[in-house]
């Protein structure tokens, strides 16, 4: 993560792969998926908490594997799997869990498409790469959503991100959807009850790739 940041940061970083949890080190990704078309994916996860004073709350733990199922299935069946937007989608999700709806933050939005340009600019993201920092300038979360001005003066400031790329079929809004709720991790990001602020953008690349970046926030004053 970047080596210099105004406040305490306790990042905790995973790359998850499709089915299973992640580690503290990124892992290797998916690269291919079955279709029509030739596609390719991979997602990402990278949360940060930043802490000015107060006490620390630790993030909760994802639900049993079990209850996660059930609740998939379900939200399958209500949801519109990005088709009314990211933030619909995922407020959709968050409703069938009786979760607040998260709001959209125009700072986060900024610094989810600053990255999403990086990203589809320097094509970086894939198996082994870590899609969270910006292999040229050092950005990561953290740094990003304090440039974009996100909770400026607060007392307490807890962040995460999410992300995926993909081409062809695997390219959409509802295949990035999918595959986060595939992961448990990925799933406990959009299901943070937490979190109450939301950013979401999109860049297209040069070789058809498309990268979704997804950034959630609380702050604190």
């Amino acid at each position: 993560m970047l080596g210099e940041e105004s406040c305490v940061v306790a990042p905790m970083s995973a790359l998850a792969h499709r089915g299973g949890g992640g580690t503290d080190r990124p892992r290797d990704t998916h690269p291919m998926i079955p279709g029509g078309r030739r596609s390719w994916l991979a997602g990402s996860i990278a949360a940060g908490i930043l802490i000015l004073a107060g006490t620390l709350q630790p993030a909760p733990a994802s639900a049993s594997a079990g209850a996660e199922r059930q609740a998939q299935a379900a939200q399958g069946s209500t949801c519109p799997s990005a088709r009314g937007g990211m933030l619909s989608a995922i407020n959709c999700l968050r409703r069938s869990h009786q979760l607040t709806p998260l709001a959209p933050n125009t700072t986060l939005i900024v610094a989810a498409g600053g990255h999403a340009s990086e990203a589809a600019r320097l094509q970086w993201w894939g198996p082994g790469k870590d899609p969270h920092t910006n292999p040229q300038t050092g950005s990561t979360i953290t740094s990003r959503i304090q440039a974009a001005g996100y909770c400026r003066n607060a007392v307490f400031s807890r962040h995460s991100e999410i992300t995926y790329f993909g081409s062809g079929s695997g390219g959409t809004q509802k295949a990035a959807v999918n595959w986060w709720l595939g992961s448990p991790s990925h799933r406990a990001s959009m299901l943070d009850p937490g979190m109450r602020d939301m950013g979401f953008n999109s860049r297209t690349a040069s070789n058809g790739a498309t990268y979704y970046v997804v950034t959630f926030g609380v702050c604190k004053r």
